[in-house]
Order: C-alpha cells, then sequence, then structure tokens
C-alpha cells in the first residue's frame, strides 16, 4: 500500500468506482484538483492508473481515470491461505508423495511453457539477467551480482511464502527448475523460509 494518505485514498476509490473524473476524486478526498493531478501521474508513471476521454457535445473532453489490472496486487489476497488448506487436504487424503507429484508437475509445465525459450539463449549471463526479469514480473524483486566464476541470483520477496513456509516442495522444485534452465551447478545459498533475506542461488558462469 502507498504511505502517503491522499494517494492511497485515491486508489481506494478508484477501487470502488470504474472510472473517476479529477473533480470527483478532489471532491472524495479534500484536496485540491491539482494535487490529484500530480498523484494520479506519479501513479501512471507506476503503471496503476490508466485514464480514457469521455466526449461531452459541448466543451472540453472529460478525462477519467481508473485503475489497471497491475493494481490489483496492491490489494490484500486470501490465495495463501486457501492453498494451504488444499495442500493439507490433500496431504490428508493422498498423502505427500501426491502433493510431491503435484508440484513437480507443476515444475515442468514451467520449463516447457514460460521459460521454454531460455534454451535458445547460448550466453550464461543473458540467461540469468532474462530469468531475473521475468521473476520480477512475478513480483520476485530479484537483484543479480557478478561474482568469480559466475553469478549470484537474489530474490528479496517470494510471492509464495506463505505456503513455502509450511510446505518444502515449492523450494525444491524452484532450485530444480533453476538447475534444468541454467545447469546442475545451480546451489541454493540461502532460503526466505530458513530466515534468510532473499533466496539466493549461485549460478556458475561455465
Amino acid at each position: 500500500m502507498d504511505a502517503r494518505p491522499s494517494r492511497q485514498k485515491i486508489i481506494n476509490y478508484l477501487k470502488r468506482s470504474d472510472w473517476m473524473t479529477v473533480a470527483e476524486l478532489s471532491k472524495k478526498v479534500g484536496i485540491t484538483p491539482m494535487a490529484v493531478r500530480q498523484h494520479l501521474l506519479a501513479l501512471d508513471r507506476q503503471g496503476i492508473v490508466r485514464n480514457v476521454v469521455r466526449k461531452t457535445g459541448i466543451g472540453r473532453p472529460v478525462f477519467l481515470y481508473g485503475l489497471t489490472e497491475k493494481a490489483e496486487s496492491i490489494f490484500p489476497k486470501s490465495y495463501g491461505g486457501f492453498i494451504n488448506e488444499v495442500f493439507s487436504t490433500i496431504v490428508e487424503m493422498e498423502g505427500p508423495d501426491m502433493l510431491d507429484r503435484i508440484i513437480k508437475r507443476r515444475k515442468e509445465q514451467l520449463l516447457r511453457g514460460k521459460f521454454n525459450f531460455l534454451s535458445d539463449i547460448s550466453s550464461p549471463r543473458d540467461k540469468v539477467i532474462t530469468l531475473a526479469e521475468m521473476l520480477n514480473q512475478d513480483g520476485y524483486m530479484t537483484e543479480i551480482d557478478e561474482q568469480d566464476g559466475g553469478y549470484v541470483l537474489k530474490e528479496f520477496n517470494c510471492p509464495i511464502s506463505e505456503i513455502a513456509s509450511n510446505y518444502p516442495q515449492p523450494c525444491k522444485y524452484e532450485l530444480e527448475l533453476y538447475r534444468d534452465l541454467l545447469g546442475t551447478g545451480v546451489r541454493r545459498q540461502e532460503c526466505l523460509c530458513d530466515g534468510g533475506i532473499s533466496c539466493t542461488y549461485f549460478v556458475p558462469s561455465g
């Protein structure tokens, strides 16, 4: 959530409405239209709001503002709790081996689908950079450091940490996925679920 109260109020009102004008937001939030425009400009740069033009016949057209799909990530979701309940039911009814097979299957699907094109990239460095960019799109907040003999990939956010803290399979198959993509020499040096500040992987350059 945004730390600035006025900007957060704008986001909240836009969440409750399909589209709103600057004048409407100014009245709701209790700040000047100029201040509203400044907040909307900042939110537009972040990809959180968008605008459309509505023609009113006589006079200048009116700009309407609404939230983008990216804005959905701002609002709390209960997916983690739901998935934990599903995993618990699977383990109870079918045993832990079934859960392991399900998550392994998901890893194989990711390998064949989303990450498949990485196999066409020959440079280890370019592979790590491309993977990091894709992970950022999923909210992993990655960082890459070059070291002698390889690269260190750090993930400062884990979108599934609520699940991974209860079940080891997601971490297990994340490591396997990276080894399939980047080479068998990939090793995990640190994990958020074990109290680390990041999930850290060393990727050999050769």
